[in-house]
């Protein structure tokens, strides 16, 4: 067959691969200069950033093999990171800086940041919680969606107001950008108890291009393949599902042209499905109007001086003290004697200022950091570059895994089939693995 994949992320390009696997003709639309999605590196001031992932993780064997299967896992250096404890640095306007050595409600309990009274409450709910959390498959989020109608934070906030405003919403922004209202109880649940799938005693990525690396040697092997035609810069429009075979218009340099195949993987964000697929059943369509997104931009501010004794490696900011635009804050050398201020965006502060510029953006996010650091305040910044995200990380608010759950039942179609994190979860080797399954669902049907 010849399969369309629409979308050069990371799982676009796993489906490819799967239906390289069984030789089949694949076409990839990419819209951007290179391929990788939110899973790509560049280069600014001598050094390699990241466009979203910062790392992949240790328990996703799936991206060891393929990096294996590249040939890069065992021939490049590689970086081993977040080994070390305590992992995450909370900034308390009344205490300093605080830490946890993990993401766990035990870990929270411990902490004197939280009141007796609260502890108590919170140690009520443990054993509840680890008994839903037990009936979860850790690689399966629709198997927590009989909890799936309360929001996370409201639910906790009944016990414990300190560890949503310390604990809980700090790590989701870090992690997601998330707000209070983007992810329900059942949603948490899964994600503490899937393990598997996002935790582990360490994240790893190359050393040069972090976690572009592995991307960019897909792109590298496609371009090489004959039975694989990687396109940039080509903007897909709309696809349609004939009787024999699939349409899809796409734009390529300003000039509009029609591609046809026998099938298509859809390998977008979510929320741009329907434009793309117009002609999508009414069952279908309504999950896929329910889907969005999280901000979650990433910013670098160069300063002209070295890196100060007195600054944390990373911290994180709560929103309930005033910091709504920025998540955490990371500080390292940035080479020739500089400082490398690195800092992520929340979902809100994504949101509020999408319609300006990328220079008010960075402004309005280094008063947050200076405000946290008031010692760098009169530092001299002689670069700065955010990567802005507007479409970051699926939103998994109440309803939304009971919604998947039912979008699943459905079954797939027969000549067209989704991959993306809003499947699964936002980590790279989840994408991924939404890949593998789009390509595999696809190919099961066609041979039915």
């Amino acid at each position: 067959m010849k399969i369309i994949v629409i979308g050069g992320g990371m799982a676009g390009m796993s489906a490819a691969w799967t239906l390289r696997e069984s030789d089949h003709e694949v076409v990839i639309l990419e819209k951007n200069e290179d391929a990788g999605g939110r899973c790509r590196a560049f280069k600014w001031n001598g050094m390699y950033l990241q466009r979203g992932a910062e790392g992949f993780i240790g328990s996703e064997e799936n991206l060891v093999e393929l990096a294996t299967a590249l040939g890069i896992y065992d021939t490049l250096p590689r970086t081993e990171f977040l080994e070390s404890r305590p992992r995450y640095h909370v900034l308390l306007k009344d205490k300093g800086i605080v830490s946890f050595d993990d993401f766990d409600i035990l870990e929270a309990i411990k902490s004197d940041v939280i009141p007796v009274k609260e502890k108590l409450a919170l140690g009520k709910v443990v054993p509840r919680m680890l008994k839903q959390m037990a009936a979860c498959d850790p690689r399966d989020p629709v198997t927590a969606a009989k909890f799936d109608d309360q929001n996370a934070c409201e639910y906790f906030r009944a016990h414990s107001p300190k560890f949503v405003d310390y604990f809980l919403d700090p790590c989701l922004s870090l992690f997601c950008g998330y707000g209070e209202d983007d992810y329900s109880l059942a949603w948490l649940l899964w994600l503490v108890a899937s393990r598997l799938t996002w935790g582990a005693e360490h994240w790893w990525a190359f050393e040069e291009r972090g976690v572009g690396q592995l991307t960019r040697s897909l792109g590298e092997h496609f371009v090489r393949d004959e039975g694989t035609q990687l396109n940039f810069h080509v903007i897909a429009q709309q696809l349609r599902v004939l009787e024999s075979h699939i349409e899809v218009d796409v734009n390529r340099h300003g000039a509009v042209e029609t591609i046809t195949a026998d099938a298509a993987v859809i390998a977008v964000p979510g929320t741009l499905v329907l434009n793309l697929f117009p002609g999508i059943d009414e069952e279908r369509r309504q999950f896929f109007e329910g889907v969005s997104y999280s901000g979650h931009h990433n910013a670098w501010y160069l300063l002209d001086e070295p890196l100060r004794d007195d600054l944390p490696e990373r911290v994180l900011l709560p929103t309930v003290d005033g910091y709504r635009v920025v998540a955490d804050v990371a500080f390292s050398p940035g080479g020739e004697g500089r400082t490398l201020v690195y800092a992520q965006w929340k979902n809100w502060g994504s949101k509020e200022t999408q319609a300006w510029s990328s220079d008010a953006v960075l402004e309005d996010g280094w008063k947050e950091v200076t405000r946290a650091f008031p010692q760098i305040r009169d530092a001299i910044i002689v670069d700065q570059y955010i990567q802005r995200n507007d479409l970051a990380i699926a939103r998994r608010p109440k309803g939304y895994l009971k919604a998947l759950k039912r979008f699943r039942d459905l079954g797939p179609l027969e000549r067209v089939t989704f991959a993306g994190d809003y499947l699964v979860n936002s980590t790279v080797g989840q994408a991924h693995w939404s890949g593998m399954r789009a390509a595999k669902e696809l190919l099961g049907v066609r041979d039915a």
